[in-house]
């Protein structure tokens, strides 16, 4: 609309969990391991057949896109540019493997990076009290009566009773204060002195004078009884432990826990995790007792049973808390130590929330929002084990599983895929056309990996798209200047797509110019149905925007109302928050939109037989440059909302202009001029000229929110009106003349709006009162001061008021003027430049016209004199 030339290519993210569990839901015979080739052929083809479909409903929405040119995350081209960008962030350290704990979905059998993880806030979960026994006192020995000393036991507090048997330490705080505290069933047990009061809920305790630091238990050791081998296990301290829950003694499994982890892999502690893809737990879990039994259900129920027996239950409870859940399957995941790929994020943090200070987020909270995020993230995992998706570039050694991953094999992987396609990989081919042949001399066998990498790295690269679009050259690109003007998704994607196009994006350059790939972030918010639930498929309460557009089957349930009201709906509410969306909602919209209609119907209506000619601004009546004063401010005011993004209150903007500036004043002002007047006459010419600026600007207002209705408006149109311009869309937005502002102008009718207002007021009495039925029947008498301001501002404007009253004719007489023949003694006051008048009502003496309908026909006619002439000129 600007007159620039936009580029704007739609893409599909194609691969991921969600269609590879859609595939093998509908071929239950095919598996991962067994048939990867097959499932993504299957994949492909539903792929390609949804994008298919989802294309032509995008275009029937009205969107405007380069949709020859889409592009696909699984078309090959694709895929090499990823895999490119892939190779300089391991060119430049940022990616590494470790075996160390994930979120990982039993549901979906792969591992989850943080943005694919929500969280409920009502998860049950069995909460326990544990106590371990005590074996080596180390410094305990020198604060405890060694001669009358009972058995001593550590208590933790733990959600996840399944872990324990991965146990492989205990953490504390060093300088936290600890206590023994002695109980009758359960011997003594040392817990954190701050948390002897939370325990009393739970325990039948009573606390010993015996204080010490954590300090004391470094060095101690303990045993895990569920073990047969009774193996002593240590204590270390760490800084996260705190007394604000649990007992403040942490049981440690560094194959369950990210903190475990980092603690005990700082003192060569094994990692230990002893779980399957499917979350079942594997032969090596206490010599096989649990073996095949799901850890989130079963496998729980039977370790909290073997606590019991070994006599380590202390307390057992339901506690409800805040849990992650994997987005796709909702259903819980598990930490789980298992081989991955990640990126190394805490190299580029700092480059890549600096690149964030100069873009421009919409609404501005989202700021703080995507950058808490990345403060609070060190790596990314982007490793997951399924068939349908771009493959890590991987190669591993036969002999010792050591990957092959470098920048030379990349690169001859690169030219394998660009030589044979991606799907090669996942055939039963040799591994040796993978190897670049310098690796091949050394005589070490490879095989392929198959992981896959993250989506949010397939979707997170599209911004390559553009950087590889031929036409983006032409474009009006600067240095130092984002490649993407504007990003737009949900509020969700502040911990997804935002940060991903951010990281790839950051991590390839080969500078450090600190230039974000987007210069503007728009989030919106979600569609709630009537009842403000958030809308979704499971619960059945979708409305598919095809049926607001083309209606249901049952027209009762929904009628056709078209794209436009569709497009109105969105546009319509504020979208940076959640929006509803009902039939009632859209029978509203569908008013608004049947007004616009209206507002371009009478438009086109009274410009049918104009020729083109247009009156000189300064022999325009003062109401008509007074309706140019009032477009011109209407078209400053959207095209300004417009740039900041804020199009519901365009279309408040425009709902405002058409009922309260052109439908109940303007149009109603000039309709008798426009049916009366002579077709060729300077009244009614001068009516059509600021018609014919109306229509223009108002068509390219509403064109990108209603462009269905503004095409068909714009077909109607006589090449007087739209000469050889295809589109409003060609058009751009409306150029108003800045004369047109006039705001002397606009200040007399601020005074004339008064005087407006107020002879509604006294004709509507009249009307209530049953002397008259329409205004036209008056005439209205204004009474002012002589040799006043007021005064002499109506005289000025006494021959154009009738008309902009809506009245048979306008009487300004001064204040001490007696009325004859008066049927009502009603008036109306009101002030006019510090002096007082008065507004008075009077039947007109004259007879009604039987063609304009005016009281201006003398007793003796049936047409008024000016009726006369038009009839004699045509």
């Amino acid at each position: 609309m600007k007159g620039r030339r936009v580029s704007y290519i739609p893409g599909w993210d194609c691969h991921g969990l969600p269609i590879e569990l859609k595939v093998l839901e509908d071929n239950e015979q095919l598996s991962f391991y067994k048939s990867p080739m097959m499932i993504r052929k299957k994949a492909r083809e539903y792929v390609l057949e949804t994008i298919k479909h989802q294309k032509e409903s995008f275009k029937s929405f009205g969107i405007m896109a380069d949709w020859e040119k889409s592009y696909h995350t699984l078309d090959v081209s694709y895929i090499i540019q990823q895999l490119d960008i892939f190779k300089k962030m391991v060119e430049k350290d940022l990616i590494y493997r470790r075996y160390k704990p994930v979120y990982w979905s039993p549901s979906s059998k792969t591992a989850l990076a943080d943005a694919e993880l929500i969280y409920k806030n009502d998860h049950i979960s069995q909460a326990i009290f544990v106590r371990f026994p005590l074996i080596n006192l180390g410094k305990l020995s020198a604060i405890i009566n060694i001669k009358n000393k009972k058995p001593l036991y550590v208590l933790i507090w733990t959600t996840t009773p399944w872990t324990l048997p991965a146990n492989k330490a205990i953490l504390i705080d060093k300088d936290m204060e600890y206590t023994i505290v002695n109980t009758t069933q359960y011997g003594n047990l040392i817990v954190s002195r701050n948390r002897v009061p939370h325990l009393l809920k739970f325990i039948n305790i009573s606390e010993t004078s015996l204080h010490f630091f954590g300090e004391a238990l470094l060095g101690a050791t303990y045993y895990n009884p569920l073990e047969e081998n009774f193996k002593e296990m240590p204590f270390f301290h760490t800084k996260y432990i705190t007394s604000d829950s649990g007992t403040g003694l942490v049981h440690a499994a560094p194959g369950h826990g990210m903190e475990d982890y980092e603690v005990c892999i700082q003192h060569n502690i094994p990692i230990f995790s002893p779980v399957d893809d499917h979350g079942c737990f594997t032969k090596e879990a206490l010599n096989g007792k649990l073996e095949f039994l799901f850890v989130l259900e079963h496998g729980n129920k039977k370790v909290i049973e073997l606590l019991e027996n070994q006599k380590m239950l202390v307390s057992l409870e339901k506690y409800i808390h805040k849990y992650p859940y994997d987005w796709r399957t909702k259903k819980p995941v598990i930490q789980r130590a298992t081989a991955q790929w990640f990126v190394d994020i805490e190299k580029i943090k700092y480059q890549t929330i600096k690149a964030l200070k100069n873009v421009k987020m919409i609404p501005e909270n989202g700021r703080e929002r995507l950058i808490s995020f990345l403060r609070s993230r060190s790596e990314w995992c982007i490793s997951r084990q399924r068939a349908w998706g771009v493959p890590i570039p991987v190669l591993y050694s036969l002999e010792n599983e050591k990957p092959l991953l470098t920048v030379k094999n990349i690169n001859h992987i690169i030219n394998m895929v660009k030589k044979y396609g991606m799907d090669t990989w996942w055939q039963d081919s040799e591994s040796d056309i993978w190897v670049a042949p310098e690796y091949k001399k050394d005589g070490i066998r490879y095989k392929k990996g198959m992981e896959t990498m993250d989506v949010w790295f397939d979707s997170g690269v599209s911004w390559n798209v553009i950087f590889n679009n031929r036409d983006y050259d032409n474009l009006n690109s600067e240095k130092d200047k984002p490649l993407i003007d504007l990003v737009l998704e949900g509020s969700d994607q502040h911990r997804g797509w935002f940060q991903s196009l951010l990281l790839t994006f950051v991590a390839s350059q080969n500078d450090h110019s600190n230039i974000a790939p987007y210069g503007t972030v728009i989030t919106h918010g979600h569609v709630l149905d009537q009842y403000n639930q958030k809308m979704s498929k499971s619960i059945g309460n979708v409305i598919n925007p095809e049926n607001i557009i083309f209606g249901e089957k049952d027209i009762k349930k929904g009628p056709a109302y078209g794209v436009d009201v569709l497009r109105l709906w969105a546009v319509g509410n504020n979208f940076t928050n959640d929006i509803n969306i009902s039939s009632l909602v859209l029978k509203n919209v569908a008013e608004i939109q049947r007004k616009f209609r209206a507002t371009l119907r009478f438009l086109l209506g009274n410009l049918h037989d104009w020729n083109g000619d247009k009156v000189e601004y300064k022999d325009l009546k003062k109401i008509d440059q007074y309706a140019l004063a009032q477009t011109y401010e209407f078209n400053r005011k959207t095209i300004e909302l417009y740039d900041k993004f804020l199009f519901f209150q365009v279309v408040h903007a425009i709902t405002n202009y058409t009922n309260n500036q052109l439908s109940s004043f303007y149009f109603d002002i000039i309709k008798d001029r426009l049916y009366a007047d002579h077709r060729t006459s300077k009244s009614r010419t001068s009516c059509q000229t600021v018609l014919f600026h109306i229509f223009r600007n108002y068509i390219s207002i509403i064109s990108p929110i209603a462009p269905s209705l503004a095409l068909e408006a714009w077909k109607f149109s006589r090449k007087e009106i739209i000469g050889e311009i295809e589109t409003p869309f060609h058009s751009g937005w409306y150029k108003c003349e800045e004369e047109w502002l006039n705001l002397e102008l606009q200040k007399e009718f601020q005074n004339i709006k008064t005087i407006r207002s107020a002879s509604n007021l006294i004709l509507e009495k009249a009307r209530k009162n049953k002397y008259i039925r329409s205004s036209l029947e008056c005439e209205i008498i204004i009474k002012a001061p002589l040799k006043t301001q007021a005064f002499n501002f109506l005289k000025k404007i006494e021959h154009e008021l009738s008309q902009i009253l809506i009245v048979s004719d306008i009487s300004v007489i001064s204040m001490d003027s007696e009325l004859l023949n008066q049927k009502w003694d009603d008036y109306q006051e009101i002030t006019l430049f510090g002096s007082t008048c008065h507004l008075i009502a009077k039947l007109s003496e004259k007879k009604k016209c039987l063609r304009c309908w005016m009281y201006t026909a003398t007793m003796n006619a049936d047409i008024c004199h000016r009726c006369k002439e038009v009839m004699l000129n045509n």
